[in-house]
């Protein structure tokens, strides 16, 4: 319990410094990181829809199934 604690208090000091940063101004690096974190999610959210689509049962005519055996 008393490292769990501790750890969310070393969380919170982490995301104060975090935002007094962003707070002061982003710099050239802080949005060039940031494009490549949101790059990084589009990619994977693309990845995550491909894997969708290989996953879906496509009929190559609309109807209905008759019975099933």
């Amino acid at each position: 319990m008393k490292l769990q604690l501790e750890g969310q208090s070393a969380r919170v000091r982490l995301a104060e410094a975090e935002l007094d940063r962003l707070l002061a101004g982003a710099t050239a690096e802080d949005l060039a990181m940031a494009e490549a974190r949101v790059q990084m999610a589009a990619a994977a959210l693309a990845s995550a829809q491909a894997q969708v689509a290989q996953g879906a049962i496509v009929a190559p005519f609309a109807g209905q199934v008759g019975t099933i055996s």
